[in-house]
């Protein structure tokens, strides 16, 4: 059981990470400041449940609830890929079992994701 815990914690914490991540890349070069609740580019703020990474993305069909909008697919890629690693980093520390190469697995996942939404956004 402790297991389950320990990979369901890991999924979820990487994948917050990498969203986090992802509104970095998205306010730094705006200017925007990183504090206050998230939003869709018409200005209205999310709803806790669309804040949950991957699932948020996928209850709303991939368009913002209020205006429409897509929401580009490399948000919930990258968000899935870290939850991936989170989740592979979370198992390993509850076995004991190659910590150091699920660590390097997720930090390298995380920084290529920011990193690539970095450019996306950084770049336009």
């Amino acid at each position: 059981m402790i297991i389950l815990i320990w990979t369901l914690f890991g999924a979820f914490l990487g994948g917050a990470l990498s969203s986090f991540g992802a509104v970095v890349a998205e306010r730094v070069p705006k200017g925007e400041t990183l504090g206050g609740r998230s939003h869709c580019a018409c200005g209205r703020q999310l709803t806790s449940w669309e804040n949950i990474p991957v699932v948020g993305w996928l209850r709303v069909r991939g368009r913002t609830k209020c205006c429409g909008v897509k929401i580009p697919t490399h948000y919930v890629v990258c968000e899935a890929l870290s939850s991936v690693a989170g989740a592979s980093l979370g198992w390993s520390a509850a076995t004991g079992e190659q910590v150091v190469l699920a660590s390097a697995l997720f930090t390298i996942t995380l920084l290529g994701c920011v990193a690539y939404q970095w450019k996306l956004n950084y770049t336009k």
